[in-house]
Formats: structure tokens, sequence, C-alpha cells
């Protein structure tokens, strides 16, 4: 390919993608999908009712979010642009509205809209007014330049950026040898269903013995937990597995160990996470064991048989002395504005909907009468912990430096910036292997681009046409997954 071919196909590539189309997609996917989600399962209870109904519960049917605008001292409202946030100090953000309505009784008794909040919004995405604007409109209205890439936010004149980080795979299983004494082999599942995100580890200890952790429920004997679950047969047990003849007999030494009636096990259960009634227990199962599977009774054995395939690939790894390799990108994802906001959102909201909850019992409590939805829902709440979040990049989980000031050094620094990819592992950590070229990288990161300091590695660059493509949205999975149960394809 010559320079003049090169040159025509960057060409292309860039006016169909745009130079931040990480950030700016993904966000908009964020908008789309991720916030109208987190808000309809928002439950809003208060604990008083007004007369004449035993109950009063608040709904969320459906939000979407407006235009940025600003309204001046003198009332007036119009539109606002990045350049005036820059200048003025400002927050490119756009109000959240929502239809809310009040349930008494299972009975819809009203429906208003209000607005419940502001959500920062990314340059150049489709909800910020420079969208669509002509070269001529951005520079003599908007006073923008009209190459910028966008994929920022301007939180009080700042143009801050979520970075792009890799880590391992959600809802995957991966066996690495331990170097932790006491345990041979471990697979770790970062279960993500939504707003539940819990790591869980199955350990092999020494012994041959298997261990589930996750949460509050620590190092829970797998063979026991399967009996929970609903599998009581032996054979049953170690042909799920589909394990390696060699190692049948550490299977069959697993289920005497966990031979006790389910009162037993259950006891066992509430020691080591605490809760002491039964239903408890099931109910905490049921809602954060492998979540993505489902969250309720029905998904128990199906929960059960995921384990003992777990269990089978760690048997295997074991007897052919391999694991999987955690730096592959086949066992890695990229997470963007969608994951991240995500999280922030989804804890905001809770915070939203007891601030709701509280105010509509003060109201009811002195009125005795439905109040207006714009008096129950406080737009502060929302507003203060997204900026806050955003402006310091830090995270729900203690995670820090999720955001990052735009580097304005150059024109091309500042496309490195929005084409970076950052690691979860810290600087100071002596992880050679996670520094390393890998072969998957090829055609995905730059094999050149990365720190020369102690991030050398671990801060890399998506190649030059690389494209970060988003899963497979729940109407199209569910309808895989239709399509295999319509071929008999059966889970084992």
């Amino acid at each position: 390919m010559n320079p003049a071919q090169q040159y025509t196909l960057l060409k292309s590539f860039y006016a169909q993608f745009g130079y931040a189309p990480v950030h700016i997609k993904s966000f908009e996917r964020f908008v789309e999908d991720k916030m109208p989600r987190i808000a309809k399962s928002t439950e809003i209870a208060p604990k008083v009712t007004i007369p004449g109904y035993k109950s009063i519960s608040i709904k969320i049917d459906s939000v979407k979010l407006g235009k940025p605008e600003i309204r001046e001292k003198d009332g007036t409202i119009r539109l606002l642009y990045p350049m005036e946030c820059r200048i003025r100090d400002l927050t490119y953000s756009a109000p959240i509205i929502a239809n809310v309505s009040f349930i008494g009784d299972g009975e819809k008794l009203k429906q208003e809209e209000v607005v419940i909040g502001e959500l920062p919004v990314i340059v150049r995405s489709k909800y910020c007014n420079l969208y669509g604007m002509s070269r001529e409109n951005l520079i003599n209205k908007a006073r923008e330049d009209p190459d910028d890439p966008g994929g920022y936010f301007i939180i009080n004149g700042t143009e801050r950026l979520i970075m792009t980080t890799e880590d391992l795979a959600p809802n995957k299983i991966v066996v690495t040898k331990s170097t932790q004494e006491g345990i041979e082999y471990s697979a770790r599942i970062y279960a993500d269903a939504g707003s539940i995100k819990l790591p869980h580890t199955i350990i092999m200890a020494k012994n041959g013995q298997f261990y589930i952790t996750l949460g509050v429920f620590k190092k829970l004997h797998v063979m026991a937990l399967v009996k929970v679950l609903g599998i009581n047969n032996k054979e049953d047990v170690i042909s799920f597995t589909n394990a390696p003849e060699k190692a049948k007999w550490i299977l069959e030494a697993n289920w005497i160990e966990a031979d006790k009636e389910e009162k037993e096990i259950l006891e066992h259960f509430s020691k080591s996470s605490g809760i002491s009634k039964k239903r408890s227990i099931y109910s905490g199962l049921d809602n954060f064991l492998l979540p993505f599977l489902g969250q309720d009774s029905k998904s128990r054995v199906s929960k059960a048989i995921y384990i003992l395939y777990a269990v089978g690939r760690i048997l295997r790894h074991w007897v052919e002395g391999t694991e999987d390799d955690r730096d592959s990108y086949s066992n890695k994802r990229v997470h963007a504005e969608d994951y991240n906001l995500e999280i922030i959102f989804s804890t905001s909201m809770k915070a939203l909907a007891k601030d709701a909850a509280n105010a509509f019992n003060d109201i009811v409590q002195k009125q005795k009468k439905l109040p207006p939805a714009q008096y129950i829902f406080s737009q502060s709440v929302l507003v203060r912990r997204l900026l806050s979040s955003i402006s310091t990049g830090i995270w729900p989980g203690s995670r820090t430096g999720v955001t990052e000031q735009l580097s304005r050094g150059s024109f091309y620094d500042t496309l490195s910036y929005l084409r970076r990819v950052k690691s979860l592992i810290t600087s100071n950590r002596e992880n050679s292997s996670a520094r390393v070229l890998h072969g998957t990288h090829y055609g995905r990161l730059c094999i050149i681009e990365t720190p020369e300091d102690a991030s050398v590695g671990l801060v890399k660059n998506l190649a030059t046409l690389a494209y970060i493509v988003s899963d497979v949205e729940n109407k199209e999975r569910d309808q895989v997954e239709k399509l295999l149960k319509d071929e008999g394809v059966k889970l084992r």
C-alpha cells in the first residue's frame, strides 16, 4: 500500500468514526440504554401513606436527557456551548427528565414529568449542542475549533476525560496457578449483572478440597453449596464437571466431605456469612451468587452446574499442569464511559431514592396529600455525586484515577490521550507479564507508544485503525439464546 492509499484509508476511517469514537459512542450507549434501565429499576418506597390507601410507592417510568442549557440571572434560558463553559468555568451538563408515577395499592394515582438532576455531557456526542453543526457555524456561532475531536466532559471549566481501562472479562472463568500458601489452583469470575458487580473465587486447596468465596459468603465448601442449590446426586455432579478420569477421585473426596444434611450445611453458611435465617441465606445466594445467570430460585440449579463446570476446568488444568493466560486480550475487556458511569449513576440513584422517600414522608405527614414530584426530588443529590466523581476521578469501591484532565500540549498529544488504554494494575507493582507485548495486542494496540517510566506496558494506546465494539445488547442476546434453545441446546 503506497502513501497515497494509506492517506485515503486513514481519511475515510476518521471521517466515518471520528477521532474519539470510544468515548462518544460509549457515552451515548449509557444515556440510551443503561441510564433508563437503572432509573426504572430504582425503588422508592415511602414509609407513610395518604388517607384511603394502605401503601404508596413511587416509580420512575422513563428518563431522557435534555440539551445543555443555562439560566441567566434575569430568568432567561438559552442553549449552552462548550466554549462558554471553558471561559466562565461552567459545567457542560444537561437535565435528566423523568416521568414519575405515584402508585397507591397497585393503582396509578398520577404521573408527572420532573427534572431529577443533571448529567455532564460529552462534547461532540449527539446530546451536545455542537452535534450536526457545519464548520462555518462551529467557527462563527459556537466559537469552536471545527477539528476538535470531542470525547471529553467540561467540569467547572476544566476538560476531564474518563480513562479507558482494561480488565479481566466479566462472567468468564479464568483459571490460574496460585502462589498463596495452602492453595493449588484458583478460578476467578468477575460476575457482572448490571448494578451487581461481585468477584467470585473458587479455590482448590492443597488437600484437594474446593471452596468458593463471594461477598459475605467466605470459603464455602463447593459440594455443600451444590447440594443446597439442588443437585444431590453424586453421578450428576461428576458428569457436570466433565473432569478427566485421573481427577475423579478428588470429586469423590469432596463429595464425602460435604455429605451432610442440608440443616448442617446451612448452619455452616450462617457462621461463614453472619446471616442467621435460612430464608435470608437463600435470598443472598439468589441475588449475589453468579447473578448474571438469574436472581431467583429458578436459577439455582443452573448456578450449581456452572460452578461444577468451573471445578472441572480447574481439574483439567491441574492434570495438565497448565493455566489460562490472564494477559491474553481474549480474556480481557476494555471499559469506557458506559461501564464507569453505570457504577456511579447506580449508587447516585440509590441516594436519590432514599432522599425522595424521606422528603415524601415529611410532606405527607404535614399535608396528608400527594405532593408534586418536584418537591420530593432534589436535583442536587445527583449533581453533587456525579460532578464530584468526574472532577476528582474517585469512584465507588475506592477506585482512583478514573478521570484525568485532558492534555492539550499539542493536537497529537490530545489524540493520544483520547485513545489511551490503562491497566488497573498500579505502576508500583512488579508484574512483568502484564507489561510485556502480547501476541493478541496485534492490530488492537500500538506496539510502540507507551511511557518509559514505571507505567511502561501498563498504559497503552489503541492502534491507528482500532475501533472498540460494545457487548451484544440484551435484546440481541435474548434472540441468540432463543435460537439456541429452539435448536435443542441445553445448559451443562
